[in-house]
């Protein structure tokens, strides 16, 4: 999530006019040239997808939105459709009954 601020590049460019940040530096500037190249990150699940699978508004909605953009930033989720499979399982989970059954 560092690597998506605004001013990402700004600061590791800093880091990178400190010879003590050696291997470090240039890993992150590697890191940020990538994303870079890859273009804008855009989250594959909004509000409105847990909303339809059941959930419920408020602050767990807003925390289940941010453990799956982790899962997703990770590559632990190949898909929007494995996003939405996990989303229906964690609600689910929180629910106590079945995927899909979430309320």
């Amino acid at each position: 999530r560092v690597l998506l601020q605004a001013a990402a590049g700004e600061l590791v460019q800093l880091l990178r006019s400190d010879p003590a940040a050696g291997a470090a530096a240039a890993h992150l500037h590697r890191a940020l040239a990538e994303e870079a190249a890859a273009g804008a990150w855009r989250a594959w699940l909004r509000a409105g997808d847990l909303l339809a699978l059941g959930g419920r508004p408020g602050p767990a909605l807003g925390r289940l939105l941010r453990r799956l953009e982790d899962e997703q930033l990770a590559g632990r989720l190949a898909s929007r459709d494995e996003a939405l499979a996990q989303a229906a399982r964690w609600l689910a989970e929180e629910a106590g009954g079945a995927p899909g059954s979430a309320r």
